[in-house]
């Protein structure tokens, strides 16, 4: 089953330029469904939103914050998964830390 996912990574200082474009380089290139920011009120948030595929929600937001966790250690993004959104059309999960 395919899960929208909205994560939120809470960094340890003010998220750069610089940092979130090394973040696009390693996590999934070339999905162009991949969409990385920082919101203007929050600049030591990064929000992700990609899907991933998994059998239910709880896998989905496992498989979703090990995807970024991955890519923000080879990136230098510092900080940790603090909420996430998986959503299907029939409903949603959310975590938070």
């Amino acid at each position: 089953m395919t899960f929208a996912i909205d994560l939120r990574w809470a960094c340890t200082e003010q998220v750069s330029a610089s940092t979130v474009s090394r973040f696009n380089s390693a996590f999934r290139p070339g999905d162009e469904y991949v969409c990385v920011w920082v919101p203007v009120d929050e600049p030591s948030t990064v929000r992700i939103e990609f899907d991933v595929e998994a059998e239910d929600y709880e896998s989905a937001t496992r498989q979703a914050v090990r995807q970024v966790e991955s890519a923000a250690s080879t990136s230098g993004l510092t900080g940790e998964a603090v909420e996430v959104v998986a959503m299907t059309e029939d409903g949603q999960f959310r975590w938070t830390k």
